[in-house]
């Protein structure tokens, strides 16, 4: 909040006296008594002033309004020390104090519409600790373009297709005929987590409480499909959860 103001009106300073756009950045000192804020725009800016940097430090200070600070010292070659004012220091508490909440937040986005997409763990199991740290990063960064004003839509894409799909249907078949004693290799690269074995309970309690509901005793084709749409609705289900548990919220699911 300070910095930007006085990095500001220090461009105004520069401005006023006809020189060349540079950047210009001001710093808290590693020690106090050099000030509130430091800058050593007259080093970078000497070149464009076409100035000695002491020079230039010179009349910056001279042009700089002094209703702002205490003091304004020249260091070094080309370092400006800048001192604030009591009274500039108690305005900007008392704008803080006065926004709350709401402190740091902005406009610039009004109007405008942004995405952001992140997680999209597809529906092949539980997230994992790394899924959750995405969740949390992600939600953070839509956070904070809300607070710039931008109207933020959080996209969950997944992708329930595909050949892992269908490795998932299988595993969790295999898992299901478990349930009847059966026994069955789960596929080469499949999913052997014990998640698949609470998912195959549910599924048989269900399936228990359904009249006319076919058993697949053989993994074919129809079974692919009836696995793979209990598998991806499960998990699903699970990553939702767990989401939730998280605190992020996702205004669209995308496959």
């Amino acid at each position: 909040m300070l910095r930007s103001w006085i990095e500001s009106l220090l461009g105004s300073t520069w401005e006023k006296l006809g020189l060349p756009p540079v950047l210009i950045e001001v710093h808290p000192p590693e020690r106090p008594e050099f000030g509130d804020f430091s800058t050593n725009l007259p080093l970078i800016g000497a070149k464009a002033a076409n100035l000695p940097p002491r020079q230039l430090a010179e009349r910056l200070v001279a042009a700089i309004p002094d209703d702002a600070f205490s003091r304004v010292e020249i260091a070094g070659p080309g370092f400006i020390n800048l001192f604030l004012q009591p009274t500039v220091t108690h305005t900007a508490l008392q704008e803080i104090l006065q926004a709350k909440d709401r402190f740091g937040f902005s406009t610039i986005g009004a109007g405008k519409t942004l995405q952001v997409e992140f997680v999209s763990s597809n529906p092949t199991g539980p997230l994992t600790v790394g899924h959750g740290r995405q969740a949390v990063l992600g939600d953070v960064l839509a956070s904070l373009y809300e607070a710039l004003g931008y109207s933020v839509s959080r996209e969950y894409y997944f992708n329930d297709e595909g050949r892992q799909i269908d490795l998932l249907a299988e595993s969790l078949w295999v898992r299901h005929r478990e349930l009847y004693g059966e026994t069955h290799d789960i596929p080469e690269d499949g999913y052997r987590g014990e998640y698949l074995k609470d998912a195959a309970a549910q599924l048989e309690a269900q399936l228990k409480d359904t009249s006319n509901t076919p058993e697949f005793i053989s993994f074919t084709n129809e079974a692919k499909d009836f696995y793979r749409r209990e598998a991806v609705q499960r998990m699903t289900t699970i990553i939702k959860e767990d989401l939730v548990k998280l605190g992020v919220e996702f205004d669209e699911w995308f496959s």
